[in-house]
Formats: structure tokens, C-alpha cells, sequence
């Protein structure tokens, strides 16, 4: 999954803190959910992506 921001590398970067794998190429953001993720692990990492985005990260 990419999504476009700004600031993608800073994003991933804060996502990796909270133990969720991202990467930045650019301006892209990329999550890479797979089969093996739980709805719980994808519910996580939406809502800390969520939570990054509504402070302004």
C-alpha cells in the first residue's frame, strides 16, 4: 500500500517506532500488509497512521 505525503520519510520513520514496518520512497509512504498480518496488526498500524497524520507528523 503507498500513500502519497510530504513527509513520508518522517512517517515511516515514526511508524518504525511504534513497531510497524513502513518505508518512504520519495514522497510515498509504503506499508506492505500481508496474508500472515492479523486484523488486529492492520487495525494498528491504520490507526497510528491516523494518529500521525491528525498531529501533523
Amino acid at each position: 500500500m503507498t500513500v502519497a505525503h510530504a513527509r513520508a520519510a518522517q512517517l515511516a520513520a515514526a511508524l518504525r517506532t511504534r513497531g510497524i514496518t513502513a518505508d518512504a520512497r520519495g514522497q510515498h509512504l509504503r506499508l506492505g500488509p500481508d496474508l500472515l498480518n492479523t486484523e488486529a496488526e492492520l487495525a494498528r498500524a491504520a490507526t497510528a497512521l491516523g494518529e500521525l497524520l491528525a498531529a501533523g507528523a
